[in-house]
């Protein structure tokens, strides 16, 4: 008897484990698509950044010659302003080629929805399922309701 009760308790927390487990799963892919929706924000934020780092790097090496409103930063940066001339122009480079490509594919997923003909958008669906996945989640609500409307 002792032992069916035990492995009913067993099952009993497998079953919770496997909830949780997949919960934290569910959790996990809300996060990822909440990032990827912020993609344009949060490159923008490390553009901001980057582009603040090199020029702490840029000035800290310049002692008596830097500017007052950045004097305090570059004396508390010290030697450390040779990681800020690898890692901002690195930030810069990588923040504004991810702004670029959203803007890309921004304009391209505007010019393709803006069709009402059926045949064309038809055409333009294997792009459009494409672009798509790199926006926002309103864009997949758009692109969905013109594939109701359109392929009824």
């Amino acid at each position: 008897m002792a032992g069916k009760k035990e492995k009913k308790k067993e099952n009993r927390e497998t079953k919770d484990n496997a909830k949780t487990t997949k919960d934290k799963v569910k959790a996990f892919a809300r996060m990822i698509r909440k990032l990827r929706d912020l993609r344009f924000e949060i490159s923008l934020l490390f553009l901001v950044i980057g582009v603040a780092l090199t020029i702490i790097a840029f000035f800290s090496p310049a002692g008596d010659k830097t500017p007052a409103f950045l004097y305090g930063v570059v004396s508390a940066v010290g030697n450390w302003y040779l990681w800020f001339w690898v890692v901002g122009p690195l930030m810069v480079i990588g923040s504004s080629w991810y702004a670029y490509d959203y803007i890309k594919k921004r304009r391209m997923f505007e010019n393709l929805m803006n069709t009402n003909s059926k045949a064309k958008f038809l055409e333009n669906l294997p792009d459009l399922e494409d672009v798509v996945w790199y926006l926002k989640e309103k864009d997949r609500i758009r692109l969905a309701q013109k594939k109701k409307k359109l392929l009824r």
